[in-house]
């Protein structure tokens, strides 16, 4: 059962998933961007400077090896943020219910 889906069916929760899921690939797309500019600039560079490098790739492997890091750093960045975001709204619920209790407690 998702975390985040209450008995009550509030679109809160609906509105916090929505918030997470935009962290996590605003997150995920800095650092793949990040990622691409360093694999672009490595890969141009050892054309420049090796020609026997450029020479024995095909286009294909140079594309690759600059995309794949962007890819890389996407999934793993915005997965990350996404399990940070979901931690960080579990524990503001349950410090609220714990702050709810003791209201009650004192009463």
């Amino acid at each position: 059962m998702n975390r985040f889906l209450s008995t009550d069916g509030s679109t809160h929760n609906v509105e916090v998933q929505e918030r997470c899921m935009r962290e996590g690939a605003m997150e995920g797309l800095k650092s793949g961007l990040t990622s691409l500019a360093v694999s672009s600039a490595a890969v141009l560079g050892a054309c420049k400077a090796f020609p026997a490098f450029n020479r024995s790739l095909t286009v294909s492997s140079r594309t690759a090896l600059i995309v794949t890091p962007f890819f890389g750093a996407f999934a793993l960045m915005g997965e990350l943020e996404l399990n940070a975001c979901a931690r960080r709204h579990s524990d503001f619920v349950r410090q609220q219910q714990r702050l709810l209790a003791d209201q009650k407690k004192t009463r």
